[in-house]
Parts: C-alpha cells; sequence; structure tokens
C-alpha cells in the first residue's frame, strides 16, 4: 500500500488561544490522516501554549518565535520548521473544511505543472451572512494579476486566492517565502511574485473548503481609510502584473479607500496615475467617479442588496 504524502499545515497565532485551538481541530481533523499541524507563535505566548497543551495529538507542532515578525515571518519559521512535501496554510480564526487537504491534494498531484499552486472557494462568514467566494475562477490564459485585480462587474469578491486557501509544494515556497514585514495584501502579493516562476501554474477546487471569519460586515467594503499604503504597495509590484490590473487596482481597490478621506486633488491624481502607468477601461472610470460622488453608507447598502453571494 503506497503511504499518503504527508501535508503540513502552518498556522501563525499570538496571543488567540481560543481561535487557534479550534483552526488546528480543523487541521486535525482532515480526511487526509497523513498530516503534521504546526503551530507558529509569533512571540511568547503561554496562554495559547497551555491551551494548544491539551490537545493529546502527536501530529501537533508548537514553534516560539523569539520576538513578534507578523504573519507572513511566521508563516516561512512554519515552512522552514515543516517536514511535509506539501504545505497549506490556516489563519487562527479560520477554519478548514474535512475534505480540505484530500481534494487539494489531488488537485496538485494531478496538475500538469511542475509546481502547481491549488486554490478553492472560501466562504466569508461575518455577523450578518455567509458570502461565497470567490465567484469565479480565471478564465484560460487569464494573467493572474488580472484575475486577482481586474473586475469584471460593479462588486468586489469576485477573484482570489486567501492564503487559507493556498496549498503549494515546500521547495516552491522555500525558494519564494511571504515577503516579511507586508501587513496588507500578503497573500496577492506573494501570488503574483510566485506566478513568474517557470513551471508555477494554479488549480482551483471549486468546492468551498475554508471557512473565514470577516470583521467587516460586508467583504471589499472596509472602514479602512488609509490609501497610501497599498498605493506604495502596489507601485512595488507594479512590474509583476498587467497595465490592467494595474489600473484596475488604482481606480477601485485604492479608490474605495481613498473616496472618503484623500482632497478632491489627491483623488483625481489617482486617476491620473492609472491612465499615465496604466490601461484603465471606461468602466473602472465610471466606478471611480461613483464612488466619490457616493457616500460611503450607500455604498454599503447597494453592496449588502446587490452584491452578496450566498
Amino acid at each position: 500500500m503506497i503511504e499518503k504524502p504527508l501535508v503540513s499545515a502552518v498556522i501563525p497565532t499570538y496571543n488567540r488561544p481560543a481561535l487557534v485551538v479550534k483552526a488546528v481541530k480543523s487541521a486535525l481533523n482532515q480526511t487526509h490522516s497523513n498530516m503534521e499541524v504546526i503551530v507558529v507563535l509569533d512571540g511568547p505566548d503561554n496562554s495559547t501554549s497551555e491551551s494548544l497543551g491539551v490537545i493529546a495529538d502527536a501530529r501537533i507542532r508548537i514553534i516560539t518565535l523569539p520576538q513578534h515578525q507578523g504573519a507572513c515571518g511566521a508563516r516561512n519559521a512554519g515552512v522552514q520548521a515543516a517536514n511535509g512535501e506539501w504545505i497549506a496554510f490556516l489563519d487562527d480564526d479560520d477554519e478548514w473544511l474535512p475534505r480540505k487537504i484530500e481534494l487539494q491534494l489531488r488537485a496538485g498531484q494531478r496538475s500538469v505543472y511542475k509546481n502547481p499552486v491549488v486554490s478553492c472557494r472560501m466562504i466569508a462568514r461575518s455577523s450578518l451572512a455567509d458570502h461565497l467566494c470567490p465567484r469565479r475562477f480565471p478564465d484560460p490564459e487569464e494573467p493572474i494579476s488580472e484575475y486577482l485585480f481586474y473586475r469584471k462587474g460593479v462588486f468586489s469578491g469576485e477573484g482570489g486566492l486567501g492564503t487559507p486557501t493556498l496549498f503549494a509544494k515546500r521547495d516552491l515556497l522555500l525558494k519564494h517565502p511571504f515577503r516579511h514585514g507586508l501587513r496588507q495584501y500578503q497573500d496577492a502579493d506573494w501570488v503574483i511574485r510566485v506566478a513568474r516562476e517557470e513551471g508555477v501554474g494554479f488549480e482551483f477546487e471549486p468546492s468551498p473548503l475554508v471557512v473565514c471569519a470577516f470583521e467587516q460586515s460586508f467583504p471589499g467594503i472596509t472602514n479602512s481609510t488609509d490609501w497610501r499604503s497599498p498605493l506604495s504597495w502596489i507601485e512595488d509590484v507594479r512590474q509583476c502584473i498587467t497595465p490592467k490590473a494595474y489600473a484596475s487596482f488604482i481606480l477601485l481597490n485604492i479608490a474605495g479607500l481613498a473616496a472618503r478621506k484623500a482632497t478632491t486633488r489627491e483623488y483625481w491624481k489617482l486617476l491620473e496615475l492609472a491612465i499615465r502607468r496604466g490601461k484603465p477601461d471606461p468602466f473602472h472610470v465610471l466606478l471611480f467617479v461613483g464612488m466619490r460622488l457616493i457616500p460611503h453608507h450607500a455604498r454599503r447598502k447597494l453592496h449588502h442588496l446587490f452584491g452578496r453571494s450566498r
């Protein structure tokens, strides 16, 4: 009988013992049983160590970092310590459904790519509703950056490869670790950089296999007003994405944040930037204008009425 490959689950956490126990149990309860679950404590954290200590399962390993490094640094430490051929990531406030690893491993083993990156749908859960996302997977030959950022509809949530859905070979993650210090777009940053590696391709399991907790009421309609940090990030990765993806990110993602706090001059400078350095879609320009004219609370209500996918 051929032994099933060892899969390593990497779960970064810090000072959230009740949440991470639930996440760990969902990783241990996979139908693919040949697992190791590596919990990376992002700094000394006695309460979490004690909570995990009551789970009697030899497949759990706990690594404590000497000081806080952030989620990206903790994930990288988990990958380095892993023994599995394949790695899957789980955030401490999310859960995997039981067949997640079984189905993704099968997709990865059947892939025509040397280094497949397997994703899946997820259930985005808030206090108001469950949203199924992403709503679609990439079209044939569609660049991954356009899949992530080039929106075809009015509302967000159309495309995405969230970190708790990612499943890839350890060798690939050692060669292309998560970028240390990033607080936003950690998953997108890794995906668009690794997509340039020869032999990498993306596979998608259509089933929703992850339940992700969202603090915001409506995914994509954020209360944040920090638009300068995403602008700095997209400029940093501009050479990794297409002009269409760049313009769409400026006109939709950043504009959605800047609409309330940017000055009129700063806001219209974003449109100038999208035209000068990208390839904007006329439809996105209309949405860009609408975000400035339609109040934030009205956009939230519209998203609630028309944008959600149960």
